[in-house]
């Protein structure tokens, strides 16, 4: 199993918007690539509007 920043959610199931890890976009697509480079594939992606507080 592939170890990243990334958060895991199982099918189906969802995760508290404070469970979800805080990436820079560079820091982001280096784990995407990572994972991709070691054979998996990144099947989710989500985003909030930038309007959104986090904190």
């Amino acid at each position: 199993m592939m170890t990243t920043g990334f958060a895991p959610i199982p099918n189906g199931q969802a995760i508290a918007l404070s469970a979800v890890p805080r990436l820079s976009f560079d820091g982001f697509a280096a784990q995407a690539l990572d994972i991709i480079d070691g054979g998996g594939k990144v099947v989710q992606f989500f985003a909030i509007r930038k309007t959104t507080r986090l904190a």
